[in-house]
C-alpha cells in the first residue's frame, strides 16, 4: 500500500473516532532538562481535537506549559 492510502486510511480511521464516538483525541510531547542536582524545568506541548458542541464548531485547544521544578 502507498503512503498516500495509508494517510486516507489513518485519516478515515481518525474521522471516525471522533464523529461516531464523541471521543476528542489528546496528543502530546514534552521536553524536560535538569539544569542542576536539584533544579530542573519542562515544557510541554497538548493538542485537542474537536472540543465543544456543535456551536463552537468543535474548536481545537492547543496549550503550551512550562514548569520549574525544585527536588531535595
Amino acid at each position: 500500500m502507498s503512503l498516500a492510502g495509508r494517510y486516507k486510511r489513518i485519516k478515515k480511521s481518525f474521522q471516525y473516532i471522533i464523529y461516531n464516538t464523541g471521543l476528542a483525541p489528546l496528543l502530546a510531547a514534552d521536553f524536560e532538562y535538569k539544569l542542576s542536582k536539584t533544579w530542573k524545568t519542562m515544557l510541554e506541548y497538548q493538542w485537542i481535537n474537536k472540543i465543544g458542541s456543535d456551536t463552537t464548531e468543535g474548536s481545537s485547544l492547543n496549550t503550551i506549559h512550562a514548569r520549574l521544578s525544585y527536588h531535595w
